[in-house]
């Protein structure tokens, strides 16, 4: 699946901390025993990713990335 780049697709997303974790032996994969390690919410914006993790008490941390410079390429 696309998503595209005209910024309606943004949005501010929750992940967990992992903690720890190990390679399952019969399959190879990384297993964990926390269930949340899986998961994320996204959010409309910041402010209201902030007031959630808020109102749970959660600790939490804002990691605000730059914008990806995208050039567009001719392939004719």
């Amino acid at each position: 699946m696309q998503q595209g780049r005209d910024g309606a697709s943004a949005s501010w997303r929750m992940e967990w901390v992992s903690g720890e974790q190990w390679a399952n032996p019969l399959m190879g994969w990384t297993s964990s025993a926390d269930p949340l390690v899986s998961t994320e919410l996204r959010f409309e914006d910041k402010e209201a990713a902030i007031e959630f993790a808020s109102e749970y008490g959660w600790a939490y941390e804002v990691d605000e990335r730059d914008e990806m410079n995208v050039q567009d390429k001719s392939y004719a």
